[in-house]
């Protein structure tokens, strides 16, 4: 199982019942990701597109979504 998630990352906590996984601050996509981890999957296909082709002329902030996202599990891998 190779589950995909999009990475709409907000400064926010979202705290709505009905948050999909991936979406909100840094901490909860990692959160997310750990738990996807917890369920069995080796590997996790973040998508950063949200479906609004202007987000493809500024990708910085998807960038350091997922350079976030690496870095977090990087440090976890050197434990």
């Amino acid at each position: 199982m190779t589950p995909r998630i999009k990475l709409p990352e907000t400064r926010e906590a979202v705290t709505a019942p009905d948050r999909l996984a991936g979406v909100g601050t840094i901490d909860q996509i990692i959160a997310d990701i750990d738990q996807i981890r917890l369920l069995g999957a080796e590997a996790v296909v973040l998508d950063p597109f949200h479906g609004d082709v202007t987000e493809i002329r500024q990708p910085e902030r998807a960038w350091h979504t997922l350079a976030a996202v690496a870095a977090y599990h990087r440090s976890q891998e050197d434990r």
